[in-house]
């Protein structure tokens, strides 16, 4: 049976079926369709959201669609039939030792739905697609707080982000973005932020979230994004 073959070729090359059902599964082979594609997270995206799902429209009925990629990145891909990921990914991670204290979170349906409202509120308002390319989450206790950073890599501007967002899962603080204007230096804006809020700026200003003040910890998700 097709089912059979699935569980034992997946196992045999490393891979877990993440995200599947049975019931779909076609009865001949010859209706596999494997698209392995192990790249970062705005690629990915930019694969199921314009290539994947255009092929899929055209030729659904004909092909049972199995993407193959990183553990947590099931979500990107929605438009396909079955989803598998790699079975041991200790030696893919990269290391979580950074003095920003950023967390590397797998893609989830709510952060989905984040990252969805973000993309059309700003294709709405100011007319341009935002793809985004890496998502991390910052958890503070209280008294921590983010060193003063940005996002841009001054080594490879070309796949640094053109803006960021913070979505604030729970906070009660301000987050403080630095700019200047030719010679007028040191210029700022404190922005109260709260749960449920969220903030987008351009990525190259340097930003820092004064000292959690709350007993509990404080809370967001970082989206750093390019134009599309």
């Amino acid at each position: 049976m097709v089912i059979d073959f699935l569980n034992r070729t997946s196992e045999k090359i490393g891979f877990k079926r993440e995200k599947f059902d049975d019931s779909n599964a076609p009865t001949d082979l010859d209706d596999l369709l494997l698209v392995p594609f192990f790249n970062d997270f705005k690629y990915s995206h930019i694969l199921s959201s314009f290539i994947l799902k255009n092929y899929l429209n055209k030729f659904k009925s004909s092909k049972y669609v199995i993407a193959c990629s990183y553990p947590g990145f099931s979500q990107l891909f929605p438009y396909v039939d079955e989803f598998w990921t790699l079975s041991d990914f200790a030696n893919f991670k990269a290391s979580d030792d950074n003095r920003y204290k950023d967390i590397r979170v797998s893609m989830h349906q709510h952060i989905t739905w984040v990252m969805d409202y973000m993309r059309d509120h700003v294709r709405g308002e100011y007319g341009f697609t935002l793809i985004p390319i890496n998502i991390f989450a910052q958890v503070h206790g209280k008294g921590e707080t983010v060193i003063k950073r940005n996002h841009i890599d001054p080594y490879d501007i070309h796949n640094s982000p053109d803006f960021t967002f913070m979505y604030f899962v729970d906070a009660d603080d301000e987050l403080v973005i630095e700019w200047e204007d030719h010679r007028d230096k040191g210029r700022f804006w404190t922005i109260p932020v709260k749960t449920g809020k969220f903030v987008m700026w351009n990525s190259d200003l340097n930003y820092y979230m004064l000292p959690n003040k709350k007993d509990s910890f404080r809370i967001a998700l970082l989206f750093n994004c390019q134009i599309i």
